[in-house]
């Protein structure tokens, strides 16, 4: 690992509650990721999902250059909050 390395971890609402800001979830997700890439240099990207059914790793300490865009086909949110984790 360099000495430079930046670590960006990510974590993703995929609860009901952002039915309603999917898309500009979506937008801003790939946004920031595109600004990481543009920038260069060694960065690693963590993305956890989660909502009341399931936490899910989506990527761990990954190469950003690794990164697939979100869209609607895999950010599909629906489930309800986990207020007991909360």
């Amino acid at each position: 690992m360099k000495e430079n390395t930046k670590f960006v971890s990510f974590l993703l609402d995929e609860t009901g509650s952002m039915h309603d800001v999917i898309d500009d979830t979506i937008g801003g997700f790939n946004a920031y990721v595109e600004t990481l890439k543009k920038d260069g240099g060694d960065i690693t990207f963590s993305l956890v999902s989660f909502d009341s059914n399931r936490t899910q790793r989506r990527y761990v300490a990954d190469p950003i250059d690794k990164v697939e865009p979100l869209t609607t086909s895999n950010y599909r949110p629906g489930a309800a909050t986990p207020l007991i984790d909360a």
